[in-house]
């Protein structure tokens, strides 16, 4: 495997654990929080 393809292949190990892990996290802030974040400037 040239060292192009181990960086694709490496890149989407990531996104596909990024993709689970995002509903999860958004889901616990919603869920603890319970309040809308607001930020300022």
């Amino acid at each position: 495997m040239n060292p192009k393809d181990q960086r694709i292949q490496r890149r989407s190990n990531f996104f596909s654990f990024a993709t689970e892990i995002m509903p999860a996290g958004k889901e616990f802030a919603k869920n603890k929080i319970k309040e809308p974040f607001i930020a300022r400037n």
